[in-house]
């Protein structure tokens, strides 16, 4: 059992880091660190949220295994002081629960938990530039899911995909950063070729570089 479960966790981690990787869009990133989770992970529903820290809020972006129905719950979904997402974004920290039937932080999900026969959750910060922007969320079936172990693995996961996240932010903004400075270029062209006088550019030797 514990080498099953090893070679699950190592197999999570792999496919995890090979997303990274391969995906540049952050959406992409979502979606595919839910379906890993689930089809490698052994996670009945694995869902991202984002956090909106004013209003105590956290928005479904991306999630696998969630039925139609509950979706709405997910949106905009309102958490509670010390509860478990204001635990993990709050504090920075990986919020465990190995049997959620007895756990009163999560007494408001407890219909949905048994409605999918969960026993077990995680809840993982993800950070970008250093900051919580939201979290990642597991569910199990098993009662007792998480050992030391599996949180140290877990939280491996986690850090690969703010990793990524960060990754595809620096690209996004050197993209930016490349494209303004082209855009400059062609200004600064227009206005130094429809000027009415002569603009030389030359080097301290006196080697011409540019001559409108």
């Amino acid at each position: 059992e514990k080498l099953k479960k090893a070679n699950r966790l190592y197999a999570f981690i792999s496919h995890i880091n090979k997303t990274i990787t391969h995906v540049r869009d952050e959406q992409k990133l979502f979606n595919d660190a839910c379906r890993i989770a689930h089809d490698y992970g052994n996670f009945k529903i694995a869902w991202i949220g984002k956090t909106n820290i004013g209003k105590k809020e956290i928005n479904l972006v991306d999630q696998y295994g969630i039925d139609a129905i509950s979706l709405p719950k997910f949106a905009n979904a309102p958490y509670e002081k010390n509860g478990p997402q204001d635990y993990a974004i709050s504090k920075g920290k990986t919020y465990i629960c190995n049997d959620i039937e007895k756990d009163l932080k999560v007494i408001k999900w407890r219909d949905f938990a048994l409605k999918n026969q969960i026993c077990s959750c995680a809840v993982l910060p993800l950070k970008k530039a250093g900051i919580i922007i939201g979290t990642f969320n597991l569910y199990s079936t098993e009662l007792n899911f998480f050992d030391a172990t599996e949180i140290k693995m877990l939280e491996e996961v986690a850090a690969d995909i703010t990793f990524g996240i960060d990754l595809i932010e620096k690209e996004k903004k050197q993209k930016e950063t490349e494209e303004l400075i082209v855009e400059n270029e062609k200004r600064f062209r227009a206005l130094i070729e429809h000027s009415a006088d002569m603009v030389t550019i030359s080097a301290p030797d006196g080697t011409l570089h540019y001559g409108s």
